[in-house]
């Protein structure tokens, strides 16, 4: 990379300001040479009017205190959070909608769920291809500025499969038996079981140092695992096949984001969600593909009458549209996660499942239990507690 020098200002400090001048008006009329700068330099050091200027320009700042500028801090970090979980929510949600509409067997009935996530994965990488092809100098963090110019650097295999890897087969192992999951048990037992990744995301970054253990941290992610088992607490017949598959899914799920959250904030090539997905994406298609391989089958997927109803163009386009929606689901989830830590967006996750358990209720007239509404509030009160120890935690 080229060396730039910078150019000083004789007027930056606040003190010179009266050097400046007066060496000016000096010079024009002949009264001032080089040899008597050094002398100009004593006596203008001692010069008050220089301090007091600096200290009128400062107090304006002071006079705030750092209680209003934490709190400025605060606000524009929420705001830009709240951004990316409204992205978060309404791309998830959509994803949602569209794959009802996709599974259901009334209506498009395309029954193979592992390979059309996998299909996600695919089309997720090949969206974060074109918009780093686009804006290379921004979102690549691989190419790097010489004397000669910019240079790409490649990243290894060896690198790939040591840093990408993990996180790539945790993020597809977690996708993979949950959805094997639910050909053993419920949905409510799945959702009690998998509540459990939020205490796995906060063991794996006590593991990995992104968290610092916190007796209160600990206490208020105890509370809201409790309140959200008791949110879909029913009638649940135990499956022990069923059981493992969701309980490894959940493990995952707590490792998967640790590493993610490594990748985007101490790793030189995932320094961005679009080079994080470009990276991790491909991975995690081929552990999906191997699982559906196994599980979902390849001849039952070519020869499903998904392709003779639809066409083959056709069918394809209906597999990317939700592969966009997962595509901008996952930036905004990276851009969330690199703002705040691991933990808030797993607690942001359980929230927007608070949401759609409401508006089922509220729309679907979908009963709740006293148990389960007390699940709800205990679940409410145990967010707004973690939010107040982020504020009482910020910036420390």
């Amino acid at each position: 990379m080229g060396q730039y020098q910078q150019l000083e200002s004789p007027t930056r400090d606040d003190g010179m300001l009266h050097r400046t001048t007066s060496e000016d008006s000096q010079r024009r009329h002949g009264g001032l040479n080089n040899d008597s700068d050094s002398d100009l330099d004593a006596l203008l050091e001692d010069d008050p009017m220089g301090d007091d200027f600096h200290q009128m320009e400062m107090s304006d700042s002071e006079s705030k205190g750092p209680a209003a500028v934490k709190k400025n801090k605060w606000i524009k970090h929420a705001l830009k959070c709240t951004a990316y979980l409204l992205c978060w929510y309404t791309f998830s949600l959509s994803l949602t909608l569209y794959n009802k509409w996709m599974f259901d067997p009334t209506k498009l009935d395309f029954r193979f769920p592992l390979f059309a996530t996998g299909i996600h994965q695919v089309v997720q990488t090949a969206f974060a291809t074109a918009v780093i092809a686009a804006f290379p100098r921004r979102f690549n963090p691989r190419v790097v500025a010489t004397e000669k110019g910019e240079v790409y650097v490649p990243l290894t295999w060896r690198e790939y499969l040591y840093k990408m890897g993990p996180c790539g087969l945790a993020t597809g192992g977690d996708i993979g038996m949950g959805n094997i999951s639910l050909k053993y048990i419920t949905v409510s037992f799945y959702t009690m079981v998998k509540s459990s990744s939020l205490g796995w995301v906060m063991i794996f970054g006590f593991m990995f140092r992104i968290e610092k253990p916190n007796v209160k941290l600990i206490s208020v992610v105890m509370v809201l695992m409790i309140g959200v088992v008791m949110m879909v607490a029913g009638e649940t017949k135990f499956h022990l096949i069923g059981f493992l598959l969701v309980l490894g899914a959940a493990v995952l799920s707590g490792l998967r984001w640790a590493l993610t959250q490594l990748l985007l904030t101490r790793c030189p090539a995932t320094t961005n969600p679009f080079s994080t997905i470009q990276n991790v994406a491909p991975m995690m298609a081929l552990c999906l593909f191997l699982f559906a391989l196994i599980v979902e089958g390849p001849v039952t997927f070519f020869t499903s009458h998904f392709w003779a109803d639809q066409g083959l163009l056709w069918g394809i386009f209906l597999m990317i549209i939700p592969g966009l929606f997962a595509f901008f689901l996952t930036v905004a989830e990276y851009a969330l996660l690199q703002e705040t830590s691991v933990i808030t967006l797993s607690i942001g996750g359980i929230f927007k499942e608070i949401l759609t358990i409401v508006a089922s209720a509220l729309i679907y007239d979908d009963t709740m239990s006293v148990v389960n509404t007390i699940g709800l509030v205990v679940s409410l009160l145990a967010i707004i507690a973690y939010n107040w120890y982020r504020w009482q935690t910020f910036e420390e």
